[in-house]
């Protein structure tokens, strides 16, 4: 999500604004209630005021830029040097960096895998001394969550209830990129606003297989829609091409053993066909 409101942030083509849910000059602290602070742009003479379009900038997994602050209640954000640095050794980066290769090589197996931990001298590692430093970070994990502070945890649960008051709204639309509703909490406030007729939601899917994984956990809802592409990639440009040409698509139906509900519509990049 931090590289994505980096990207949202640098190709800006119009005029609005971002709002984090943070307020301040010098320090800025963080409250789910400054989601609904608007910019109104007011004319000479204030004859007439002009609300600005504004993005709301949920983190619904926490976020690396938040810090306690001094009051127990509150969370500061530090958008420069971060406070939750891990560093690793050389011979550690050496391991980890064969292991990444590894995974990210087309070619290799599981067997691959098996014989590069048969091999390697993993004692080198300090996994406690991580998981110490990791677990400090206010980030919540795909499937499990927990937080250390109480503060943290505070914010979590209203971002979590702020999202589910958007899915609510009379069409609403929700779109995902690169998320596996691996986290239950997310996943089943979801599940319970896809209640909402009005809602629409569009799932991005890497390949073929995480489409059928998506057609087959949201097979009961059909105000739920997926793009899929193994050439293009999956980024708001080929989604509003997608999007917008919705009379070109094919649907291509699922293939299965038992009568299911008729799945939503799967929406190919550019045109073409899955």
């Amino acid at each position: 999500m931090e590289t994505a409101s980096e990207e949202l942030l640098s190709e800006r083509n119009a005029l609005f604004v971002v709002n984090d849910g943070s307020v301040g000059f010098q320090t800025r602290t963080f409250h789910t209630r400054n989601f609904n602070h608007r910019v109104v742009n007011k004319g000479v003479f204030e004859r007439h005021d002009t609300l600005l379009p504004q993005i709301n900038l949920l983190h619904a997994h926490g976020s690396v830029h938040w810090e306690k602050a001094q009051k127990d209640s509150e969370i500061k954000l530090n958008y420069g040097q971060s406070n939750y640095r891990i560093h690793f050794e050389q011979k550690e980066l050496d391991i980890i960096n064969a292991f990444k290769d590894i995974l990210y090589d087309k070619n290799k197996t599981i067997l691959d895998i098996d014989r590069f931990l048969s091999s390697e001298d993993l004692s080198k590692l300090k996994p406690k001394e991580f998981w110490e430093k990791y677990e400090s970070i206010p980030i919540v994990n795909p499937t499990k969550w927990k937080f250390h502070e109480t503060v943290f945890e505070e914010a979590y649960y209203q971002i979590l209830r702020h999202l589910s008051y958007e899915l609510e709204r009379p069409n609403s639309v929700l779109i995902t990129f690169g998320f596996s509703f691996a986290d239950e909490h997310i996943l089943s406030l979801i599940l319970r606003s896809l209640s909402n007729p009005s809602l629409t939601m569009y799932i991005s899917c890497f390949d073929n297989a995480e489409l059928n994984l998506m057609q087959d956990k949201f097979k009961d809802y059909p105000n739920v829609g997926y793009i899929c592409s193994d050439e293009s990639l999956l980024n708001f440009t080929n989604f509003n091409d997608t999007k917008f040409t919705l009379n070109n698509y094919k649907h291509k139906p699922k293939q299965q053993n038992t009568v299911e509900p008729i799945p939503p519509p799967v929406l190919p990049l550019n045109g073409g066909e899955l």
